[in-house]
């Protein structure tokens, strides 16, 4: 993930208060990077990831593949499951891809 967006994530992360809410839409790439696996551990170990989602390029000019995260404030010390839904990368146009993402999130 470019410093920036890491940046952010690690900042909006420290700044949430217990139990509240955190929502990004951000580069993918940091899922699998070896240079992220401190932001990896904060998201998924000291945090409970309630959605996420591999969108791809969600907006038009994007040049990244991007995922939705939403996480809470919770660390519960228990080993949880983290499911990572997709959405059809071949679709094209913004009703479709907003209308797919629609029925992924909530959704297991």
């Amino acid at each position: 993930m470019e410093c920036q967006a890491s940046y952010q994530l690690e900042k909006g992360i420290t700044l949430l208060r217990k139990e509240g809410l955190l929502g990004f839409i951000i580069p993918n790439y940091w899922l699998s990077t070896k240079f992220d696996k401190k932001l990896r551990k904060l998201v998924f170990q000291e945090n409970k990831v309630i959605e996420l989602a591999n969108v791809y390029s969600v907006f038009e000019a994007a040049v990244v593949d991007t995922l939705l995260l939403i996480l809470t404030k919770e660390n519960s010390n228990k080993l949880q499951k983290t499911f990572l839904k997709s959405i059809d990368r071949n679709l094209k146009s913004i009703p479709e891809r907003l209308t797919a993402i629609k029925n992924k999130i909530g959704h297991t």
